[in-house]
């Protein structure tokens, strides 16, 4: 999707956003494209995963150097309205992965009562697709 004009189109909606805001970005996966356009736009990084891939030992070094925290299986439930008509924050459902299945992958699995709530006041969906 970036390599089709994707990333452009993000550049165009955050160029009309306020400047004194949090952007809260979605994606089904995250190339370097993207976390280099959070950085560049972003003042306090967060990223939070469903599930983990796999990655290096050295890539989760330079991101927790880089001031990313790493909420691992978080689900995103409801975007909160802050009262005024405006995005005030995203509640996450806390997960858990649950028993493995015939395949032996544990899916996650919501920990009843365990909801986080992450301030922001702006919220930018962004949905990748694989090739």
């Amino acid at each position: 999707m970036l390599s089709m004009g994707f990333l452009e189109d993000i550049e165009r909606v955050v160029s009309h956003l306020p400047e004194k805001r949090q952007t809260l970005l979605f994606s089904a996966t995250m190339p370097d494209e993207v976390h280099r356009y959070s950085r560049r736009h972003m003042r306090s990084p967060e990223q939070i995963k469903l599930s983990s891939g796999n990655i290096s030992v050295e890539e989760i070094h330079h991101a927790e150097q880089e001031g990313v925290e790493f909420n691992l299986l978080h689900s995103p439930l409801e975007i909160v309205n802050d009262g005024k008509g405006a995005v005030g924050a995203i509640r996450c459902q806390e997960m858990e992965l649950g028993e493995p299945d015939a395949s032996g992958r544990r899916k996650p699995v919501p920990i009843e009562g365990k909801v986080r709530e992450f301030a922001v006041d702006t919220v930018v969906i962004a949905i990748g697709q694989g090739p």
